[in-house]
């Protein structure tokens, strides 16, 4: 799970190297807004592509953590 409060981006180079060797194990996702703290429009414009490659790759993204309890409980 992304949030606006992380600081680093290694965070989402291990969710594209977990898509690539691990597609059917890996959960990517990201939330807008965390309290205060948002991401821009250019920040999410990045991570819904993001999103797309880890797609393409196997696995699945969400842009919401209600969307990840959605898919785990209907798995």
């Amino acid at each position: 799970m992304i949030t606006p409060k992380m600081k680093g981006v290694y965070s989402i180079a291990e969710a594209v190297e977990d898509g690539l060797l691990r597609s059917k194990k890996t959960i990517f996702a990201y939330m807008k807004k965390d309290e205060a703290e948002t991401f821009d429009k250019d920040q999410l414009k990045s991570l819904k592509q993001v999103g797309k490659m880890i797609i393409k790759n196997g696995s699945v993204a969400f842009e919401s953590l209600d969307e990840v309890v959605e898919y785990l409980n209907n798995l």
